[in-house]
């Protein structure tokens, strides 16, 4: 090999070590940046433990102000607050108990759960009607039972605080359907209410008996939601009462009862259906009527698994 042929194989031996010791260089540089990144998150996380731990030992004699203040601070430092929050839930200040439920709640961290559940006891009934708000931010199956718990709590308004996210259905549990049927019965109106709307989001047929009994509620209102209720559920037992409700005076019910038995879907409806066209004035409710007896003759095609799906 000439000169020329062993100056340009060094120079191709060189370039290939610079090469691989640049890549190796380079990984070697993103290494000691992770671990410089994950060195300066542990501090800093360490740093945000003891700010929250600070800012929690002095709210035990705060005011109220100060305490609530705190809190948003708290709250915006998110995870590594979660900690010193759950101390704040032993606070002998309930007003520090209230605030730390909240907080934790808007966080949102797992970690909170076992703690806040240990809360449905409290012996301030705040502290325990806002866990029962706060409860049903976590999607956790441990939330069930110490709602059910407030739910029959000794006093009405942590029951009434229990039963909304039932109602506004962030929290769907058939253990519960026996506790909310227990509202249907109340004096107030409101949570009349929002029993019928916690069960029409449960969907379970067990409380297809009570819902019925609740159409006879004095409040049409309740009753509409009922209507809407039984159809969530979908339990043909619903079908007579329905029918007859399609006699009631007021246009929006006989409106409502006609969707509910649309979408049941029971074929027996058609003739009772069609009778109820014939006798109705009302031009919106016939409209629904033609509506509900279009889909109980032509009921949507059921869905059948494919064949591969079921076989694996």
């Amino acid at each position: 090999m000439d000169l020329m042929g062993s100056a340009m194989v060094m120079v191709i031996v060189m370039i290939v070590v610079y090469l691989l010791v640049r890549r190796r260089l380079a990984k070697y540089f993103a290494k000691v940046s992770e671990w410089q990144k994950t060195i300066a998150d542990t501090r800093r996380n360490a740093e945000g433990i003891k700010m929250a731990k600070s800012i929690v030992s002095s709210l035990n004699s705060a005011s109220i102000e100060v305490i609530n203040n705190e809190m948003q601070t708290l709250i915006g430092m998110g995870d590594v607050a979660v900690g010193p929050l759950i101390v704040a839930l032993k606070s002998t200040n309930p007003v520090v108990r209230r605030a730390a439920v909240k907080a934790l709640g808007a966080i949102g961290d797992s970690r909170a759960v076992a703690p806040l559940i240990r809360l449905a006891g409290d012996p301030d009934i705040i502290v325990r009607m806002t866990l029962a708000g706060v409860l049903a931010n976590f999607d956790d199956i441990r939330i069930v039972d110490p709602l059910l718990s407030l739910l029959r709590d000794k006093d009405f308004y942590v029951c009434r605080a229990a039963l909304q996210p039932f109602s506004l259905g962030k929290v769907k549990h058939a253990l519960a359907v026996d506790a909310i049927v227990g509202f249907l019965g109340d004096k107030e109106t409101n949570t009349r209410l929002e029993a019928v709307k916690a069960l029409g989001c449960i969907g379970n047929a067990r409380a297809t008996g009570p819902l019925i009994e609740t159409l006879e509620d004095p409040d049409w209102i309740i009753q509409e939601h009922a209507i809407w209720a039984l159809k969530e559920i979908g339990d043909l037992c619903a079908v007579p009462p329905l029918l007859r409700m399609l006699e009631h005076e007021v246009s929006y019910i006989r409106i409502e009862a006609a969707k509910a038995l649309a979408s049941i879907g029971d074929r027996n409806a058609i003739d009772p259906v069609q009778n109820a066209v014939d006798r109705e004035a009302n031009s919106e409710v016939k409209s629904a009527l033609l509506a509900a007896l279009h889909d109980l003759r032509n009921p949507p095609p059921k869905f059948v698994k494919p064949l591969e799906d079921a076989e694996s």
